[in-house]
């Protein structure tokens, strides 16, 4: 009988860490190797309510090269221009819609779409793994990880009132290579003090693709609606990444 359980032993599989897997294959990811791709934004928000009624709107895309040594962003003279015209016609101010359009143009943040690793890795380190299974994701044979995250806490962060997630839930399909293939976030979030009460629901997913060492979001989705003293509103924002 002893014997038989040895032998049963050795025959039974591990059960294997798919999520330490997945961190120490993006970890492998350096994105050294050369990338230049076209970068596109695309928002849209709405408020409405007893203090203010807004709507606005934006596009715009942009190339991104890294090589060696240098990573730019080349903005389109063509929005500059237009950006300059209206401060001129508007004693310096520009449209909501081009304000939008500019000040989603961050090199830092289009660098971490090309090199979405370390930020992705970030927000695995906040979660708990609660489930685990075997499916298909776009006719791909992948694997689904389900993880509750915790909510980190920042530096120097001051609380008023009680906040708290009802839900706040990962889902991250991954690959045979153990390379995520895509990922959804929900969270929701309510707020109180005193009298006031709000409530806000984000729904975040990216669709990933892998272009030599660099771990690249590919398209990313944001929607956003929130509710309280008085205002409501939503936003959406369309992110994608073209690699040439």
């Amino acid at each position: 009988m002893r014997r038989l359980l040895l032998l049963l032993s050795i025959a039974a599989p591990m059960h294997a860490d798919t999520l330490a897997d997945v961190k120490a294959a993006l970890a492998r990811l350096n994105a050294r190797a050369p990338i230049r791709a076209t970068w596109s934004h695309e928002s849209s928000d709405s408020t409405s309510g007893k203090y203010a009624n807004a709507k606005s709107s934006g596009h715009v895309a942009v190339e991104a090269v890294q090589d060696a040594g240098t990573f730019h962003v080349e903005i389109p003279r063509a929005l500059l221009d237009k950006a300059a015209d209206e401060a001129r016609t508007n004693s310096g101010s520009w449209s909501s819609d081009t304000r939008n359009s500019l000040s989603s143009v961050s090199p830092l943040g289009i660098s971490e779409d090309l090199d979405f690793a370390d930020p992705f890795t970030g927000l695995l380190d906040t979660g708990t793994l609660r489930e685990e299974k075997r499916l298909l994701w776009n006719g791909v044979p992948a694997r689904l990880l389900v993880l509750d995250l915790k909510e980190p806490k920042h530096d120097h962060e001051i609380s008023i009132g009680k906040v708290s997630y009802p839900e706040n839930r990962l889902n991250v399909w991954v690959g045979a290579d153990n390379i995520p293939l895509a990922a959804e976030h929900v969270r929701k979030t309510t707020a109180g003090f005193l009298m006031f009460h709000g409530d806000s629901t984000t729904k975040r997913s990216w669709q990933f693709t892998r272009k030599d060492d660099h771990f690249v979001v590919a398209r990313y989705e944001d929607w956003t609606s929130f509710s309280g003293l008085g205002q409501q509103g939503q936003g959406h924002t369309i992110v994608t990444v073209s690699i040439h």
